[in-house]
């Protein structure tokens, strides 16, 4: 064993220690679908909820805003589908 190659003690046996992005984002399951989806939806969500309790007085900087938030949301949604995934 070289000194690169470590072991790692897990409940259940590790099938791919180092899978490829493809491998992960076809076996995502139904639920890492959700969660991706439900972080997309949140973030906007969010930040509409804080619009309503306290109006920024901005009538079109709320869209963009609301799109920066939607593709934060996407990406980090992603990202933890992905981490989940894996």
């Amino acid at each position: 064993m070289s000194s690169a190659e470590q072991y790692i003690r897990t409940q259940y046996p590790v099938i791919d220690s180092d899978p490829h992005f493809t491998r992960v984002v076809s076996y995502m399951r139904h639920t890492d679908y959700i969660a991706w989806g439900g972080l997309t939806v949140a973030a906007p969500g969010i930040l509409l909820a804080f619009e309503r309790a306290r109006p920024s007085g901005a009538p079109k900087g709320i869209n963009f805003a609301l799109g920066l938030a939607a593709s934060i949301g996407f990406m980090g949604g992603f990202l933890f589908a992905y981490q989940k995934s894996s």
